[in-house]
């Protein structure tokens, strides 16, 4: 009996499909992941670690990126898999997931998220790939000089546009994005946001972004 070109597609689709998957069920998941990870310049410092059939769980963990402490989590877990690599953490109040792809995409939601240093709550649906599209919501962001009570942005592909709140003063503007294909994370950004008592200037990288208020008069 002839199989029809469809049939042959469908099985070779199968066929791969489940090489794939005992490869992954094979595999030292936690050396693939950690390397998957370090060549996007993020780094995962865990308490412990337990390896199960399919995912990795993890506790009393630090995520290191730019060479400093971004992140504290009381659990996460990582799962390879066909696309990518798939993060889920937990810390006191909150949560964070993160999928990233083997062609560096990747997409981050956060809610209620409390762990992030130097930021008091993160809330977030974002998107990266051949641009950034969605929101992201920043409750008290320390600057290391002031301490921003609000920032929001709506991404829009290589644009986006937001507000800044400080103390009773309110910032609104429009930035840029100039994506890095390699890594996502590094991509830069600068913004301007024009108030009444003067500007707020971000700019850097979306994984370790600055905010200077260069001409800002508050008195």
């Amino acid at each position: 009996m002839k199989k029809t070109f469809s049939e042959i597609l469908l099985l070779l689709l199968i066929t791969l499909i489940l090489v794939g998957t005992f490869l992954i069920l094979g595999l030292p998941k936690a050396i693939l992941i950690d390397r998957f990870l370090m060549e996007r310049g993020i780094f995962i410092l865990a308490g412990n670690v337990h390896e199960g059939i399919t995912d990795l769980r993890l506790s009393d963990v630090r995520i290191i990126a730019s060479g400093k402490e971004v992140a504290r989590l009381d659990r996460m877990r990582a799962k390879l898999t066909l696309t990518g690599v798939y993060l889920e953490g937990n810390c006191s109040k909150g949560d964070v997931k993160v999928k990233v792809g083997w062609s560096r995409s990747l997409s981050l939601r956060a809610q209620e998220f409390t762990c992030a240093r130097d930021i008091e709550r993160v809330d977030a649906d974002v998107r990266i790939g051949e641009g950034i599209k969605g929101k992201v919501s920043i409750r008290g962001l320390d600057t290391g000089i002031v301490t921003v009570d609000s920032i929001e942005l709506n991404f829009k592909g290589k644009d986006f546009e937001g507000k800044v709140v400080y103390g009773k003063f309110e910032f609104s503007g429009k930035g840029q994005v100039k994506l890095n294909k390699e890594d996502p994370l590094n991509s830069s950004l600068r913004a301007e946001f024009s108030g009444a008592i003067g500007r707020v200037i971000i700019s850097g990288t979306l994984k370790n972004p600055t905010v200077k208020m260069p001409s800002t008069n508050l008195y």
